[in-house]
This record gives C-alpha cells, sequence and structure tokens, in this order.
C-alpha cells in the first residue's frame, strides 16, 4: 500500500477495514483476530507516512490449505471480504480503493477462483447483525490512533488493540455463541469432570443399545457477560430408541458412575442435578442407581475411557471444534465415530440389572 500522509483521512477507512476483519473472523471463529496495528514509515522528507494497517487473523498456512474443507475456505473468505464490507457498512471509499485490496485479494487467490465481491455480501450480513462490536472497535481503534498520533510515535509498528483488549470487546459486544470463550471454565479440573461425565451418559447409552447424537457444547451469556459452557449428550428421539423408565434412569446416573470410576469422586454440583432428575423419574435411592451404573460401565470401560480421552481432547481444543448451524460446537462426533468405538471395543448391556423398586426407595429419617 502506498504510504499517504499522517493526517490523510485515509486511517478512517483503513479503521472500518480490519473492524470488519476483526468482527468476521470472530464470528466464523476460523478466523478469530489477535490484533489490530498500523505502522509508520518515514519518508526521503524526513515527514511520517501511514503504511499498512493490518488486523492479524489465525490464517493456515500455504500447505494446508488445500486440505482445507470447504466450509474452512469458504469462513476464511467471508473474513477476508470483510474488509471491504466494513468500509461499505461505513458508507466510506477512497478513490485508490482497490489498491488497498490487493493484500485481501492476493490470500483469497489461494483459497478459491471466486472474487473478493462475491463473498462481500455474506461479510456484510454478519457486520450488521453484530455491530455493536464493529462500532465499538471503530471507536477504540480510532481514540487509540489519535492518540498515538498526538504523542508524536516513531516510524515502526503500533498495536490500536491487541489480543486482551479485542477478546474483552468482543466478549462484551458480540452476541455470546459468536463471542471470544472465557477461560475460566476451561481449566484441566473442569475438563477432567465434564469429559467423565459426558462420556458416561454416552458410553452407557451406546451399550444400552440407545442410538449417540453427539456431545454438544453450548455457550451461553450469563448477567456478568461472561460466557457459560454447558455440555449435553443427546440421544436420539425416545419413540424411535426405546428409552423405557430403566434405560433412562441409568442414562442419568451414568455421569455420576463416570466421574467416579475415572476421577475418583464425583462433582457435588454435577450430582445434584443428577438427583433432582433421577427424582423427577420417580428414583429416589441415588445411591443404589448410580452403583448399578457403575457394575454396568465396568463391562465397558475401555470405551468409556476411549470417548472419555476423545471429549477431553476437544475440550482443550474447543475452538476448532466444528460448530452447528445453531452455534452449538460439536465435542464428540455423531453417531459415526460413538459407534466405532463401541464396535471395536465394546460390549452390550441390559437395564435389566437394574431393580425398580429398590431404585423407587426413599430414604427415611436424616
Amino acid at each position: 500500500m502506498t504510504p499517504v500522509k499522517l493526517t490523510d483521512s485515509f486511517a478512517k477507512y483503513a479503521i472500518a477495514h480490519e473492524a470488519g476483519h476483526a468482527v468476521v473472523g470472530q464470528f466464523v471463529r476460523i478466523g478469530a483476530p489477535k490484533n489490530i496495528a498500523f505502522h509508520l514509515c518515514r519518508g526521503p522528507d524526513g515527514q511520517l507516512y501511514l503504511g499498512d494497517f493490518a488486523t492479524a487473523l489465525l490464517f493456515p498456512p500455504d500447505d494446508q490449505i488445500e486440505h482445507l474443507p470447504q466450509s474452512v475456505r469458504n469462513c476464511l473468505c467471508y473474513t477476508l471480504a470483510a474488509g471491504l464490507a466494513g468500509t461499505q457498512f461505513s458508507e466510506l471509499s477512497l478513490p485508490n480503493e482497490n489498491n488497498g485490496l490487493d493484500s485481501d485479494k492476493a490470500r483469497l487467490s489461494k483459497l478459491t477462483s471466486k472474487s473478493l465481491d462475491s463473498f462481500v455480501p455474506s461479510a456484510l450480513a454478519v457486520i450488521r447483525q453484530e455491530q455493536r462490536a464493529y462500532q465499538e472497535i471503530v471507536a477504540q481503534c480510532t481514540r487509540k490512533y489519535e492518540q498515538l498520533k498526538a504523542e508524536n510515535v516513531a516510524e515502526g509498528k503500533h498495536i490500536l488493540l491487541d489480543a486482551k483488549e479485542l477478546e474483552a470487546t468482543l466478549n462484551r459486544t458480540m452476541s455470546p455463541l459468536h463471542a471470544p470463550l472465557h477461560a475460566a471454565e476451561n481449566t484441566s479440573q473442569f475438563q477432567d469432570i465434564m469429559s467423565a461425565h459426558e462420556a458416561g451418559h454416552a458410553t452407557l447409552g451406546i451399550t444400552l443399545g440407545v442410538r449417540v447424537e453427539a456431545v454438544y457444547a453450548i455457550p451461553s451469556s450469563l448477567p456478568n457477560g461472561k460466557v457459560r459452557i454447558h455440555y449435553v449428550t443427546k440421544f436420539g428421539a425416545r419413540s424411535n430408541a426405546g428409552l423405557d423408565l430403566r434405560d433412562r434412569i441409568l442414562l442419568t446416573a451414568s455421569a455420576a458412575a463416570a466421574e467416579f470410576l475415572l476421577n475418583g469422586s464425583w462433582d457435588a454440583e454435577n450430582v445434584d442435578r443428577d438427583r433432582t432428575d433421577l427424582n423427577e423419574l420417580g428414583a429416589w435411592n441415588f445411591d443404589y442407581c448410580v452403583e448399578t451404573a457403575i457394575v454396568l460401565l465396568r463391562h465397558n470401560i475401555n470405551v468409556l475411557t476411549a470417548i472419555r480421552d476423545t471429549v477431553r481432547t476437544n475440550m482443550a481444543n474447543f475452538k476448532q471444534c466444528k460448530v452447528t448451524r445453531g452455534g452449538t460446537h460439536i465435542i464428540l462426533a455423531k453417531g459415526s465415530e460413538i459407534e466405532k468405538l463401541y464396535r471395536r471395543l465394546g460390549s452390550r448391556v441390559a437395564s435389566s440389572t437394574l431393580d425398580l423398586d429398590i431404585a423407587r426407595l426413599k430414604r427415611t429419617g436424616n
């Protein structure tokens, strides 16, 4: 990009351009932004001139591009087109605008033979949806740029928004399903608990003959603005999967059973939820239900461990997991992956081992 005078309106255009990249990159997650910066260079006349503005994105190396699924390529294309979409959203243009798109077009050519313009409508739709985040990034970058200009900064690279500032801004302003995820619930201990928990549901389900759909992670917004991750194992429709009362009781108890088998104890909060769910099924003898689930899971400890390990790995690499149209992340791939583990390592069990009369016993006294 040809350097321009420091006071040129180019900065306003460039900030809108980079804000578009940042918002759409975060929206599709694959191109999540790391920072927004600009360069100053000194001309022959000794004056400072603006060089490139740039958003650092998670972009794959050239040798990996040919192996990317088409859906991933499309997400990267939307992110590259988002610079132009951002300036269009803000109704900004420059006489030599096409020259400023050379870098985006060069990257795009490695992904597709389609034009940059063909991806702009989709990128523009995202910016309209997430315009609160877009406008906030524009405002913050503008303030920082004016501040740096007033400080008479030297030539070189200058950061307008770093990774932490971008994450905080996008967490506060983007829709919950697309905002960056907080690390609070991605601790090693949390992953140990939840991977065992969901592995218990999936393992007992598949070995009982129930169709397991997938293990999902569902981000949701909390009142404090943070994002909470809820994990859930979904099964096929009950009418088709043959879930009788014993199946449902054991599937509910299987999470605490797996936590006990794999971690040596269960998490109190998860157990309280399981108790409530079992009570709603008419099963008041929580310990007996969990003990029966433990016996059944022990028959398939290899399947349980393999599913736990897969779920645990994907939890640790949450942002790389496939995202459904509804915004949920697939932590363990749909049925086929679970079926493969079962066929290789597992054996069928029966819910008939659960005595419903014992399961229904209520504890007397304190």
